[in-house]
């Protein structure tokens, strides 16, 4: 009975194991038809996400040599810089008196627009010495009288400096006709060609004067025996600038002194900054680069889905002026005077061709009083700090993360995380995450972090 118990045992055994076995391979066999149904119905997406999981892994994107061509990557050495801490000034453009000019009326008379242009327009932009109008001055009896006694006063001074330049002439003639070794003293003969001298030019002053009153009269008495004529003046720009004020306009009678137009050059901006006191130990600084305050603050513009920073402004370099009245009284900052420099102007007359007169070329389209600017000031009682600098474009916010790519060998990219200290011009200075000679990705980083983070994009 024990044999057979146990080869009952033995048999009952075997079967269950076969069954279990039988129910496992049915098993295996129906996932293995499910996996095949769920590829036919993914396609190659599967695949291509396994592949993305392995080219980022470990913040490792591998693209390849031919790849990472082929999407336009452009790489440059981090740079080793010192890092000054600096601390934001604001300021304000206000109006520069030196950037201002008036046309005024030098005589009394009748505006008139020229025959070859249109009469100025508000907003209009001039060069110094071009035509805006002509004055038509109105002469009367009382003017041409006065001209004519001015001109026989100056034909008598004439005839008098003639006779005293005849009369020294003469005198030194008869001098150096005497002269002979100890017969007259050299003192008297520098004397008398000193005087000489002064004759001639009272002469030719006389005579000057003459000319231009003769001239005056020869003009108004173009007309014949009327009794009044007119004398037509062109008005010109003593400076360039745009016309901000136009009091007059074509057929207005105007006063002697009486305002034209005013004109302002926009390009000599002047902007008074307010810096703090505690940053003064060594005095306002010399100079300092100035750009427009952002027309929103940051945190009221909004989220975005750029995960490059924005571009840096074109800043204007401002050289120091001089020390403002008062202090800032809502802040308590100290206020200085910066004009900015007209070299930027020349810059944009380059960068837009030889255009005259376009909006461009006016270099003050946007610096114009009540502009709010920012400049960064740096602290000078600290310690520079040892930091390195990237181009521009190779830095890349993602999920509030600052970061950049490091090429390791062709074809593989390191995602780095670091940390901004600030701008210099057109780089970012770094704290850490980039060593100084590393090449990073300065153009096409965003199709970088587009090719990382793609199996995320896709899963969401």
């Amino acid at each position: 009975m024990t044999e057979l118990s146990r080869r009952s045992r033995l048999l009952a055994w075997f079967i269950r194991w076969t069954v279990v076995l039988a129910l496992l391979s049915g098993l295996l066999a129906l996932l293995y038809a499910l996996q095949g149904s769920l590829s036919e119905r993914s396609g190659p997406d599967v695949g291509a996400a396994a592949q993305d999981e392995r080219r980022a892994a470990n913040n490792i994107v591998k693209l390849g040599t031919e790849l990472a061509e082929s999407f336009g990557l452009k790489e440059a050495a981090a740079q080793s810089v010192e890092w000054q801490p600096r601390v934001v000034a604001y300021g304000r453009v206000v109006p520069n008196p030196r950037a201002m000019a008036e046309v005024r009326a030098p005589f009394a008379g009748t505006l008139r627009a020229a025959a070859n242009s249109p009469w100025p327009a508000l907003g209009g932009h001039v060069e110094a010495g071009d035509t805006l109008g002509w004055l038509d001055i109105r002469v009367g009896p009382q003017e041409r009288l006065d001209l004519e006694i001015k001109l026989r006063e100056a034909r008598a001074k004439q005839q008098g400096a003639e006779e005293v330049f005849k009369i020294q002439q003469e005198r030194l003639q008869r001098i150096q006709s005497l002269e002979s070794p100890g017969a007259i003293a050299r003192a008297d003969l520098d004397q008398a060609l000193v005087q000489l001298a002064d004759a001639r030019t009272q002469l030719v002053t006389a005579r000057a004067a003459v000319q231009q009153w003769q001239d005056a009269l020869t003009e108004i008495n173009g007309s014949g025996e009327r009794k009044e004529t007119a004398w037509t003046q062109p008005l010109k720009a003593p400076a360039a600038g745009e016309i901000t004020d136009l009091a007059g306009r074509p057929g207005m009678a105007l006063e002697a002194g009486g305002v034209v137009a005013r004109l302002v050059d926009f390009r000599r901006a002047l902007v008074r900054l307010d810096i703090p006191v505690r940053i003064l130990t060594e005095g306002p600084p010399p100079e300092v680069e100035l750009v427009p305050v952002a027309e929103s603050p940051p945190s009221l513009a909004g989220a975005t889905n750029r995960s490059e920073p924005a571009a840096a402004e074109q800043p204007a370099r401002a050289v120091f002026a001089g020390i403002a009245p008062q202090v800032e009284p809502s802040s308590q900052y100290a206020g200085y005077w910066y004009e900015v420099d007209n070299a930027q102007v020349s810059v944009l007359r380059a960068l837009n061709g030889s255009a005259r007169k376009t909006h461009a070329d006016r270099g003050g389209a946007i610096w114009r009083p009540g502009l709010f600017v920012q400049a960064t000031v740096k602290i000078p009682e600290s310690k520079p700090r040892k930091a390195v600098a990237v181009p521009e474009r190779a830095l890349l916010y993602h999920q509030g993360r600052a970061l950049v790519y490091v090429r390791i060998t062709p074809g593989r990219f390191e995602r780095r995380e670091v940390q901004v200290l600030g701008r210099d011009a057109d780089r970012w200075v770094l704290a850490s995450g980039v060593a100084p000679g590393e090449l990073v990705i300065s153009e096409r980083a965003q199709a970088l972090l587009s090719e990382e983070f793609r199996t995320a994009a896709d899963v969401d």
